[in-house]
């Protein structure tokens, strides 16, 4: 008896803990983006929102420490976006933008992360963060590593990680 609870409980942690990457990608697969949300093994899901705009149609992903098990409903009343996931307080530590259309960031360099390349740009106050910007599908992705706790080998690992992912 004690030894099926210990693999029926691991299996009960690796479910709660995707479940919310599956339900958000639910939510997403609602939207007219066909992409997968990634999995970040340090950081939950905060919100996705879709910020449709003349000039860039977006999916944001915020990845960061949930303050609250509930999402906020008055963040999502007070947004000039769709909510289409969370809305859960917490500092972003990572923001992953999914564009339609190319974004072109200003003073970035080549750099090359696992088999790929993209486009690398340092920013903050004394650029302490770096964001990624690449092509991949029929997408264009941006990502900005926000916290003081993400390192440059943090952020290209999480960025090659979705770079490595399929294309649906």
């Amino acid at each position: 008896m004690r030894i099926m609870i210990i693999p029926l409980f691991v299996i009960f942690m690796v479910a709660c803990s995707n479940g919310d990457v599956s339900e958000a990608q639910q939510q997403v697969n609602e939207t007219s983006y066909s992409v997968n949300i990634p999995e970040h093994t340090s950081y939950d899901i905060l919100s996705i929102w879709e910020n449709e705009s003349m000039s860039l149609d977006s999916l944001i992903v915020n990845y960061g420490h949930r303050a609250s098990s509930e999402p906020n409903l008055e963040i999502a009343e007070l947004a000039d976006f769709e909510y289409v996931y969370g809305g859960y307080d917490g500092e972003p530590e990572i923001n992953l933008e999914i564009h339609v259309s190319p974004t072109h960031p200003t003073h970035s360099e080549e750099v090359t992360i696992g088999d790929h390349t993209v486009e690398a740009t340092q920013f903050g106050e004394d650029n302490e963060n770096v964001s990624h910007h690449f092509p991949h599908g029929d997408y264009y992705y941006s990502i900005y590593y926000l916290g003081d706790e993400v390192t440059v080998e943090d952020a290209e690992a999480f960025t090659k990680q979705v770079l490595d992912e399929d294309v649906e």
